[in-house]
């Protein structure tokens, strides 16, 4: 309505982020972000690690990406 381009849903609690971008009209999911915790993050594969997205490249500039890491830097 108002044509935010790009809009993110951060959840402090799951240490995730949703990035929706706004295409035809709508906005539209075009990435979920999330920490993982040490114990999971042990257990994944190399190929799940290095497909692991953790940071955040913004849809407006194209060299500003945001590490989850300092998102999520001071919340335990």
């Amino acid at each position: 309505k108002f044509g935010v381009k790009e809009y993110w849903i951060v959840d402090p609690s799951n240490k995730s982020v949703e990035v929706y971008l706004l295409k035809d009209g709508v906005l539209k999911l075009d990435g979920f972000y999330m920490v993982y915790p040490d114990y999971e993050w042990k257990t994944l594969t190399d190929e799940q690690k290095a497909a692991a997205r953790l940071e955040i490249k913004t849809s407006l500039y194209e060299d500003f990406y945001v590490k989850l890491d300092d998102i999520f830097e001071d919340v335990k």
